[in-house]
């Protein structure tokens, strides 16, 4: 996705109008693009709570919600243009997740 993500203009997070959750937001922050999401994200909510306070992503309610938020994003590049930023700044905040988790698991187990 990741690469997708990197040509887009704008991504939306498919599956998040309708209760199977989508997929992460995060690969499409790592690249800077700005991201819409729907009202389901049970399996990031964190993370999408997150992005929608940094403005790295806006969070639509239903189909005519992502329309009215697709219109608005194409005609206004300063407010995408910021959203991307965000985005690109919300990952980059999240990086080095794994060599954290490998510091308090070698703190929590003893040297052998």
């Amino acid at each position: 996705m990741g690469a997708y993500s990197a040509i887009a203009d704008l991504a939306f997070i498919g599956g998040s109008l309708l209760p199977l959750s989508g997929e992460k937001l995060v690969e499409a922050c790592a690249v800077g693009v700005q991201v819409l999401i729907g009202p389901h994200v049970f399996n990031f909510t964190q993370a999408t709570a997150d992005a929608t306070a940094t403005g790295a992503a806006l969070q639509v309610k239903d189909p005519a919600d992502l329309a009215r938020a697709l219109h608005e994003l194409f005609n206004d590049k300063s407010r995408r243009v910021a959203m991307g930023a965000a985005a690109a700044a919300f990952a980059s905040r999240h990086r080095g997740a794994t060599a954290r988790t490998v510091d308090v698991v070698e703190a929590l187990v003893p040297d052998v």
